[in-house]
């Protein structure tokens, strides 16, 4: 399949989601600098390899599931809870910092005045953690601009089927920006419509997926 350009009204959605890394932030290649950054520290180039490529085909999932699967699938270790909260705190300072020094994603605050002068709501659903995401999107003088801000340990999932419930909603008319094969499987299964920020996106086999490909906002503004 072939991907596709047909860019639809955006003003026709109640809800508008966006994930964080890639899509708000310019900030893929950091998160994977600082996963390798942390690991090289303590363990073998081979595994340091090993995980950042499963790392950089896991888009949008959250460390909490990916250090999970580090110590389980690829250094083979038990009873490793206190290293995963080590390598988590650690992750949280250094991502945090680094994170501060990103650029944003060409014409976001365009788009992203557009939705506020229209009164959409605008929601972050993010892989990152839900604190630390809270704090650099307010760092950036971004959090303002959002009706929520939600993040990991919860899976996009999870957290989708609860702002349902939370707000009676039976389904959510919404649309989707995310930069991830799962970013596109949580649009199919929740019915929003997608598209895809190719901009810095790790995933480079979109094109084989029939969605909607953007490589920045200035896509969506006339």
């Amino acid at each position: 399949m072939t991907h596709k350009n047909e860019l639809k009204d955006i003003s026709s959605y109640e809800f508008y989601f966006f994930d964080c890394d890639g899509v708000i932030l310019d900030s893929n290649d950091i998160k994977s600098q600082v996963f390798e950054q942390i690991l090289k520290r303590n363990f073998k180039q081979d595994h340091v390899e090993a995980f950042l490529s499963y790392h950089k085909g896991k888009g949008g999932v959250s460390r909490y599931i990916k250090f999970k699967y580090f110590f389980e699938h690829i250094v083979h270790q038990r009873n490793y809870e206190k290293k995963l909260e080590f390598l988590l705190q650690e992750f949280s300072v250094i991502s945090r910092q680094k994170l501060h020094q990103a650029k944003l994603i060409p014409f976001l605050i365009d788009f992203l005045n557009i939705l506020k002068e229209k009164k959409k709501k605008m929601i972050v659903i993010s892989g990152s953690d839900q604190d630390d995401l809270i704090e650099i999107l307010n760092f950036h003088g971004l959090a303002d601009f959002f009706y929520d801000i939600f993040g990991s340990p919860r899976t996009k999932k999870q957290i989708l089927n609860e702002f349902k419930k939370q707000n009676n909603l039976k389904e959510i008319n919404g649309v989707f920006f995310g930069d991830s094969l799962l970013d596109f499987q949580t649009s199919v299964e929740f019915n929003f419509d997608f598209y895809f920020v190719s901009h810095n996106s790790e995933f480079l086999e979109y094109e084989e997926y029939k969605f909607n490909v953007i490589n920045n906002f200035k896509d969506l503004i006339s």
